[in-house]
């Protein structure tokens, strides 16, 4: 099988051409197994997302929720990368497509662990929709990817689904049944500008969380002829199960009075029910407790239990 194939990394020029045969689907490649074997430095070096985007191959789908999960699943990056604790440092992304990060998209059999990156990950989109996604680690990580002692610290700028983490982690199917959590033990330490469901660690947390952490700042933008932001956390903008054992030392800084689904730990918790969402076990630094604004800014159950 692919995830037999073992690439080791050890350069910046291999990181470069492992990252090319990926988003030109090489099987071995998109599918395979990665060892780091080095810190790496990629100061100077164009980079783009790991696992972009695939285009829609032409074909029938019976109908647009086939379409869509056919979508998730077809693309991005979904073998196995071991970073050995190592640091690829000097990463600098500047993207328009609708995932950014340093993987854009982590599908459902991705594995990563013990990798740590460092950098400035920026997306252009071209329109004002909330459908982007952009995180410091990965754009989007889809349930049944596993994130494991992770981290990302630098700079990340987008305008909706924008993480110091991770941009959105989504399920690829509407359930309420609760997935496994597979994102923990990660940390993002980021100065973030954001607008829609913006997080100090995911913009949009789709997915449970465990033992996670985020620190740096949050800014919200204002965008000219846009609606007014919302959906912003210092951990994460907008949860559906839960978030268990994980902290925000993240302070934001907003200039317009009035918050919208806005809170200092979560902007919004919504969910399949109470019973499927929660926030347990989890601490925020005194700092980061934004003035006038609930822990969680709106919750759409006010029986979930917040333990924070």
């Amino acid at each position: 099988s692919f995830a037999d194939t073992i690439t080791e990394i050890s350069t910046p020029e291999e990181l470069i051409q492992w990252m090319k045969d990926v988003n030109a689907r090489v099987p071995e490649a998109a599918g395979g197994t990665v060892q780091l074997t080095a810190d790496l430095d990629m100061t100077g070096y164009e980079m783009e997302p790991v696992g972009m985007p695939f285009p829609f191959e032409d074909r029938e789908y019976a109908s647009i929720e086939e379409r869509a999960e056919q979508a998730l699943l077809d693309r991005g990056f979904s073998g196995v990368f071991v970073g050995n604790g190592h640091i690829i440092s000097g990463v600098s992304i500047e993207s328009s497509l609708d995932e950014a990060g340093f993987f854009g998209i982590l599908s459902p059999s991705a594995i990563v662990r013990d990798l740590h990156i460092e950098g400035t990950v920026i997306q252009h989109p071209d329109d004002e929709t909330m459908d982007h996604a952009v995180g410091g680690f990965a754009g989007r990580i889809i349930n049944g990817a596993e994130v494991t002692n992770c981290s990302f610290s630098g700079t990340v700028r987008g305008s909706s689904n924008v993480g110091g983490f991770a941009g959105s982690l989504d399920r690829s199917t509407a359930s309420s049944d609760l997935p496994p959590t597979r994102i923990t033990g990660c940390s993002a330490d980021a100065d973030i500008t954001a607008t829609w469901y913006g997080g100090g660690f995911a913009g949009s947390a789709n997915l449970p969380i465990a033992d996670c952490s985020a620190d740096g700042t949050l800014t919200i933008a204002i965008r000219p002829n846009a609606s007014i932001p919302s959906n912003i956390g210092g951990f994460s903008g907008d949860m559906l199960f839960t978030i268990t054992g994980c902290h925000s030392g993240v302070e934001i800084f907003y200039e317009v009075p009035g918050a919208n689904r806005m809170g200092s730990f979560v902007g919004e918790a919504a969910g399949f029910g109470p019973e499927t969402v929660a926030i347990t076990d989890c601490t925020i630094d005194e700092d980061a407790v934004h003035e006038g604004w609930y822990l969680v800014g709106y919750k759409v159950y006010s029986t979930m239990p917040v333990d924070i």
